[in-house]
């Protein structure tokens, strides 16, 4: 698969999402990949490699925590760097994420949380207490 960005065309191949990041590190490593608003006419960036080491960290967490290759692992949250970090690091660690639409009706989210299978779930605070 070939891809072209401002006359800059390279055939990139097929990899897993796992691999995404460390292939986006190698060519924009300390650009931002992230802003996040902190308020007041300022925000946040995180880089490549800032989101690349929390994507490790967490992954290798997961693995120590038991969860194997082919587990799922339920996410529902806002969408920012905590889910993007979650996300990722659920591929690299070889699991299956189970993502939850936030914006369904509580009903529904405590439907695919229980039919899922998933092992663990990550839940932003703004969402506990649906699962409650």
């Amino acid at each position: 698969m070939a891809f072209s960005v401002k006359g800059y065309s390279q055939d990139r191949g097929v990899f897993p999402l796992s691999e995404l990041l460390n292939r986006t590190c190698e060519e924009f490593g300390d650009r931002p990949v992230m802003r996040t608003w902190a308020g007041r006419d300022t925000y946040t960036e995180i880089t490549y490699n800032e989101l690349r080491d929390r994507v490790n960290a967490l992954a290798s967490w997961l693995i120590e925590s038991g969860i194997r290759k082919g587990d799922r692992v339920g996410v529902l949250g806002e969408n920012g760097p905590d889910w993007s970090t979650v996300y990722l690091a659920v591929h690299v660690a070889g699991a299956v994420v189970v993502p939850v639409d936030r914006l369904m009706p509580s009903s529904g989210i405590r439907h695919i949380v229980s039919d899922s299978g998933a092992r663990l779930l990550f839940v932003s605070p703004t969402y506990r207490d649906v699962l409650e």
